[in-house]
């Protein structure tokens, strides 16, 4: 190696530490900010689908009021960011919470909404939202579009019986829009209440719910627009392969 190729060597490796010494000072310097830099915003990020969720935008600027938490135009090393990863976790309807400065001088707050599956009204005490981890939040008069739950129903059963189910419902557009209604009765015989039509989907009980709904919905395609939505009173999907529909009496 000729003492030129050995100096040209040097210099690519000189220049490479300059780039990467370069590129240290850019994430220092402009990913995280001087803590003395004045928080010039608050940006709000929400992960996952906040269209479903139980809080807003509006929501979380009014709990950092309320605690009296303003940050713009404070220094961000006198923000407390463990106060207000606290005081909004604490809220029912926030799943996680992260507060930290970002690149352009603002603290973003960056959350996941707690989104229900199914909104319960239990034989005994105050109605609730059920999430699709099984966690329940109260419900306090918010417009949701989601199936409501009546009957023979407590939270543990709700929790363990017809998750489920909300999952399912939630997850499929379809029925997300077509569900209306689950109701349980004194035997514990699941029911639903469409948005179309004046009838009544046995459901039975918790087992092969997918195939069950797969079934109605197959029905309502295929066979409904023909037959006509008000023919029958009530479609039985709770036996196997197969629906029984009970006519409307005349």
């Amino acid at each position: 190696m000729t003492f030129k190729s050995v100096s040209i060597t040097i210099l690519k490796y000189i220049a490479l530490l300059a780039v990467a010494g370069y590129l240290v000072f850019a994430v220092v310097r402009f990913v995280r900010p001087a803590r003395d830099v004045v928080c010039q915003g608050v940006e709000l990020l929400f992960d996952g689908d906040s269209a479903g969720s139980l809080i807003s935008k509006e929501d979380v600027m009014g709990i950092l009021q309320k605690h009296e938490i303003q940050p713009v135009g404070q220094a961000f090393s006198d923000i407390d960011m463990s106060l207000i990863d606290s005081v909004l976790g604490s809220n029912p309807y926030v799943d996680t919470v992260v507060a930290y400065p970002n690149s352009a001088g603002e603290l973003c707050i960056r959350l996941s909404a707690v989104c229900p599956v199914l909104h319960v009204f239990p034989q005994e005490g105050k109605e609730f939202y059920l999430d699709r981890s099984g966690k329940t939040m109260p419900a306090g008069g918010e417009s949701m579009n989601l199936c409501v739950v009546t009957g023979n129903v407590s939270q543990q059963y709700a929790k363990s019986s017809l998750l489920a189910l909300g999952k399912l419902l939630v997850d499929d557009p379809y029925w997300r829009l077509q569900a209306q209604q689950i109701n349980v009765t004194e035997k514990r015989e699941i029911q639903l209440i469409p948005r179309t039509g004046n009838h009544i989907v046995i459901l039975g009980d918790t087992a092969d719910l997918a195939d069950k709904l797969r079934r109605v919905r197959l029905f309502y395609e295929k066979g409904m627009p023909e037959a006509g939505w008000n023919t029958y009173s009530m479609i039985n999907a709770e036996y196997k392969g197969q629906l029984v529909c009970t006519r409307r009496k005349r």
